[in-house]
């Protein structure tokens, strides 16, 4: 029902643009979404590219459109747009990896979970008492050991590089996953 209001709405006779490389899905896809002739009641027109920009001679009566939205849907997974369990996933605050030039913060939460695995502090409190310590190697991004709750932050020229890449580092890797540096 909900499905059948919304094609109604759809005018057939207007038409959003997008042009597709298969290299890379999401890019296409928000390029599609932001322009400024994007319209969601336009019907989708899709055409599909390689990465050496060689445009696909398929016309587009609905299959490319399918086809787009399918890998979408598929690389959604890898975009760490949506966390939570299989079946409960909520959108997350993850504008760094959508777009470059800005970052959310991370909550004290997220700090938290990022460098001891917890959501909230213990009654008893922590042990081994957090620690805080510097790479002093080059490295772009934060590094935790959860189990001896320590939190490994780089060293950057500018702040806005330290918040872009810690921010980075710690809203993108929930739980115990591993961060790679």
């Amino acid at each position: 029902e909900i499905l059948a209001e919304l094609a109604k709405q759809i005018q057939s006779n207007k038409v959003s643009r997008f042009n597709i490389n298969r290299g890379d899905i999401w890019d296409g896809a928000l390029r599609g979404f932001r322009r400024s002739t994007y319209n969601p009641t336009y019907t989708m027109l899709v055409k599909f590219t390689d990465d050496s920009g060689n445009t696909e001679h398929a016309i587009d009566a609905g299959g490319p459109k399918r086809q787009f939205l399918q890998l979408l849907i598929q690389d959604l997974q890898y975009q760490r747009t949506f966390e939570g369990k299989e079946n409960e996933k909520y959108l997350r605050c993850d504008k760094a990896a959508s777009d470059k030039t800005s970052t959310c913060d991370p909550s004290l939460e997220d700090i938290l979970m990022f460098a001891t695995g917890l959501r909230a502090i213990p009654p008893l409190g922590l042990q081994p008492r957090p620690t805080i310590c510097f790479h002093h190697d080059g490295s772009l991004l934060p590094v935790a050991n959860t189990c001896g709750n320590i939190l490994t932050l780089p060293i950057h020229k500018t702040y806005d590089n330290f918040r872009f890449y810690v921010s980075f580092g710690i809203l993108n890797s929930p739980g115990f996953w591993p961060v790679l540096t």
